[in-house]
């Protein structure tokens, strides 16, 4: 691909010349200052650190990475016991919390998939000694920007030093280009951040944990992946993509991409809210379909045999645990996620629905 006019076939992967031109970045450079990978993870961090008022941080292999290193440095800071979520944190989060020793208190969602202040004032223990309160900003299952940081009970702890870790990964950069003062505002009393840039632009690989105090940045002038330095990456190939690509469009071209997924998300919702229990709602590119779990396998199965492509997700057994459904994801990545295609893929999707859900569950 070449030229950059048709932005949904562009990004969210990259260009091929772009891509061709990465491979430098991914060779192993022990113990060298002057990598190009520390030229790529600082450029990445001081570009995406801005969007979020923020100016140091590490490059990361993935967002899990990001949010495990988050909370590494939250418990050594405060040495709580408990970690403070939602019950649609992601699951990186829950992982980390079990490799750190630190136990997750998720707090249920009401029908907006808002959580309750009488619901985390009912979870917290007596003792008080939590660790870290994780916020996300773009579920992953609903595409929702969470606003657990914001209730009283919890604002009361961030005032007594908890530290607040916002898991932005799937949302910050396509909300950065959506509404860069509500991302800034959202992120402003945060201790640390996880961006992903890739699930908007660029190839997958790395991503960032932005930190709001120096301090808590370990000093390395190396990048590795040896497992005894987690708090380092080697390879800054897709950090090389995201910033070309972004160089490509400029800042101008990127708001318009995004709020082109968006509006592309809004009206397949619109088109399919006539469904009974579907989510139309959408604050970012996530369009959801409520499914109950015996229903899940057979309804993927005949998506794909209507021609549509279904994420890995879907074939392993967490997908069977979930009484989410599935979801639709408006990236820039596909052709048919154009805007032209939108009413024909909705038509499509709401006639395998209804001929599914006439079936009995197998």
């Amino acid at each position: 691909m070449s030229g950059h006019k048709d932005y949904m076939s562009m990004v969210g992967w990259c260009t091929q010349d772009v891509y061709a031109k990465s491979w430098k970045y991914t060779t192993a450079l022990y113990s060298n200052r002057f990598s190009p990978a520390l030229d790529i993870g600082k450029q990445l961090l001081e570009r995406i650190g801005a969007l979020c008022g923020m100016s140091d941080g590490l490059l990361t292999s993935s967002s899990s990475h990001s949010n495990f290193e988050a909370l590494r440095r939250a418990k050594a800071k405060t040495l709580g016991k408990y970690l403070l979520c939602t019950s649609l944190t992601h699951q990186s989060v829950r992982e980390s919390c079990e490799a750190l020793g630190l136990e997750a208190l998720a707090i249920p969602v009401d029908n907006l998939h808002r959580a309750r202040d009488e619901d985390v004032r009912a979870r917290l223990p007596e003792t008080r000694d939590i660790a870290a309160i994780v916020s996300t900003y773009g579920t992953t299952s609903f595409g929702e920007i969470e606003t657990l940081h914001e209730l009283p009970s919890v604002r009361e702890l961030r005032a007594n030093g908890v530290w607040t870790h916002i898991d932005a990964a799937y949302g910050g950069m396509l909300g950065a280009f959506l509404s860069p003062e509500d991302l800034l505002t959202f992120t402003r009393e945060a201790n640390s951040v996880t961006i992903d840039p890739y699930k908007f632009i660029g190839v997958p690989g790395n991503a960032v944990l932005l930190l709001r105090q120096p301090g808590e940045l370990p000093t390395c002038s190396y990048y590795c992946t040896s497992g005894l330095t987690p708090h380092t990456t080697l390879a800054a190939a897709s950090g090389y993509t995201a910033l070309k690509m972004w160089d490509c469009f400029g800042d101008e071209g990127m708001m318009r991409l995004a709020n082109r997924c968006r509006n592309n998300a809004i009206d397949f919702g619109m088109e399919i809210s006539k469904l009974e229990g579907v989510v139309p709602s959408v604050s970012l590119g996530i369009v959801s379909v409520p499914l109950e779990k015996e229903h899940v396998d057979p309804f993927v199965s005949t998506l794909l045999e209507n021609g549509f492509l279904i994420g890995k997700y879907a074939y392993t057994n967490r997908y069977r645990e979930t009484k989410t459904g599935i979801r639709a994801v408006f990236t820039p990545r596909l052709p048919e996620r154009r805007k032209s295609n939108v009413k024909a893929l909705s038509e499509a999707f709401i006639a395998v629905y209804q001929r599914m859900m006439k079936k009995e569950p197998s």
